[in-house]
């Protein structure tokens, strides 16, 4: 499958990128540069995980501590590979709990899911059906 040749001038250097062991692909400067980008979603309160959150921070800002809920596979369907970050914006520390017959796994004793302080990030990716692995400044 091949792109049909369109002369010199049709792809810019700036428009290639390489991916290892000499295979080039092509794609241009703004769409790779907005792929970076992460949108975000602010809330004050305890919140459950919705589909809109897939590729997004979820900002918590509050002065007392606040709940991020991972909800089920049967209620929300996250695609297994989702990658979600939830951001302690304000003083409230933030957990990240597990819904009904969720597992989030953690690193080291305890498993904690807390943010250790303001500004702290925790990253949870889905790997399961309804399992998520967290990881990041966690208490």
């Amino acid at each position: 499958m091949g792109v049909p040749y369109r002369g010199p001038d049709a792809v810019s250097p700036d428009d290639i990128v390489t991916l290892g062991q000499g295979d080039a692909r092509w794609a241009s400067q703004t769409a790779l540069t907005a792929a970076q980008l992460v949108p975000v979603n602010s809330v004050t309160a305890t919140y459950t995980l919705v589909l809109g959150d897939q590729g997004r921070a979820v900002e918590v800002s509050s002065a007392t501590a606040v709940t991020v809920t991972v909800p089920p596979n049967s209620t929300t369907a996250f695609p297994i590979g989702t990658v979600l970050e939830i951001v302690q914006i304000g003083a409230g520390q933030v957990s990240a709990a597990a819904g009904a017959g969720v597992t989030i796994s953690t690193a080291g004793a305890g498993g904690t899911t807390k943010t250790r302080a303001q500004w702290s990030i925790i990253t949870l990716r889905k790997r399961g059906t309804d399992q998520w692995i967290a990881a990041g400044d966690m208490a």
